[in-house]
């Protein structure tokens, strides 16, 4: 939709507010292709099948390591199992969040995608920044998806290894010989729907979180747009006209911002199991993949050039879906901070007692950041920071753990 010339207009923005049905008719989600890939497939039942058998085979394969590593008990069974027994469990961190909770996320998501404001109401310079930023997050979001499928089909190619680490392989091995190919050619290409889960379970996020971004932008416009006007500044404090004018623009602006704060507030309170698992589980694998470098240092791969594909998207996969939870998480944060600055920046002193009382009461409710957080913590880089510091003081107990044992054989 084209945009309107005069941006200096400051009835512009409200005169596109009054044909809101009219703009919301013509513009289009523009993150509407990672809801599509990710929580709209879940409604597909084959799909959801196969997750809900994954989550099975994985809650039986943690379950039977852990009976394993309790009945032999000693420092060579830890370090050969014990290291993809809490990768295990934190796959089935992200299918449990997956299985238990997409439907709920994808009601919300709709419900919130019904009363969200178009795009087509910022002005011409925001809106080409906004639609690059869109752009570029569902780039990152497709790439991480190929990522995955590489690094699980690298996986799958080189199953020697994960058939001697993984301890519901070498248990099919012992007890089904006569069928343990097959069995384990279903147990290897089960991880391809993990990847594909635990991509998506990020990528729901970059949608849900990159739309709310968004609308906080659109409401960064309508306040800042409270205070334009053509009035003469010695009128301005006895015109009835300007401050109508303002009263009613603190109204719609106020109006957007409770939006915003319900959305944030029901997805807050429906993801704090997740936010809290989500934490544990990062603390969880990167323990776990600490036990599995210093259990392996001596360990060459030798010409399996598809392990070390695997491992690297693995890992490439991992850092850009941990980012996108953290770096969007932040995004809302800053977005919404930047709605407190731009009123702190009010030429207040022209308004009357009444438009200054709403004044005060808006800006008090704007000091605190829109952001996803619950009780324990909150989505933003002080979470990466406690996870770091979390996995560096467990890097110095493992460390110290297999020193004083030596590596296990793997032989």
């Amino acid at each position: 939709m084209t945009m309107t010339s005069n941006e200096n207009d400051d009835l512009e923005l409200y005169s596109k507010l009054i044909r809101l049905r009219e703009i919301k008719k013509k513009s289009k989600d523009r993150m509407d292709l990672l809801i599509r890939l990710t929580f709209e497939m879940l409604t597909f039942s084959p799909i959801k099948m196969i997750i809900i058998y994954v989550f099975c085979q994985y809650s039986f394969a943690t379950l039977l390591t852990i009976y394993h590593l309790l009945d032999r008990f000693d420092t060579k069974t830890l370090l050969k199992h014990g290291s993809f027994c809490g990768i295990q469990i934190f796959v089935l961190i992200n299918l449990g969040s997956i299985i238990f909770m997409a439907d709920t996320l994808f009601k919300l998501l709709k419900k919130y995608k019904i009363g969200i404001l178009p795009l087509e109401l910022l002005n011409d310079e925001i809106f080409r920044k906004t639609l690059l930023l869109g752009n570029m997050v569902k780039i990152v979001c497709l790439l991480n998806f190929l990522f995955a499928i590489i690094a699980t089909l690298g996986f799958i190619a080189a199953p020697e290894y994960f058939n001697e680490k993984t301890y519901l392989s070498v248990w099919i091995q012992e007890t089904f010989p006569d069928y343990s190919n097959l069995m384990l050619l279903v147990v290897h290409w089960s991880s391809l729907p993990v990847a594909l889960v635990m991509v998506g379970s990020s990528i729901g996020w970059a949608y849900a979180g990159t739309t709310a971004i968004f609308q906080i932008y659109v409401l960064r416009e309508f306040i800042a747009a409270i205070p334009k006007t053509n009035f003469p500044r010695k009128m301005r404090l006895d015109s009835k006209v300007y401050q109508e004018s303002i009263k009613q623009k603190f109204i719609i602006a106020i109006m957007v911002y409770e939006f915003a704060v319900s959305f944030v507030s029901t997805a807050c309170d429906i993801l704090e199991p997740a936010m809290i698992m989500f934490s544990l589980g990062s603390v969880i694998l990167g323990g776990s993949l600490m036990i599995e470098f210093f259990s392996n240092q001596e360990q060459n791969f030798g010409d399996q050039y598809a392990i070390y594909v695997g491992i690297f998207f693995f890992a490439l996969a991992g850092i850009i879906s941990g980012n996108l939870y953290l770096l969007i998480g932040q995004g809302m944060k800053d977005a919404s901070e930047g709605c407190n600055y731009i009123m702190r920046q009010f030429p207040w002193y022209y308004m009357n007692e009444e438009n200054k009382q709403i004044y005060s009461i808006f800006l008090h409710r704007t000091e605190k950041p829109l952001c996803l957080s619950c009780s324990l913590m909150q989505v933003d880089y002080f979470l990466l920071v406690r996870i770091v510091k979390s996995l560096y003081s467990l890097a110095a107990v493992l460390a110290q753990f297999v020193s004083s044992h030596g590596p296990t054989d793997t032989q």
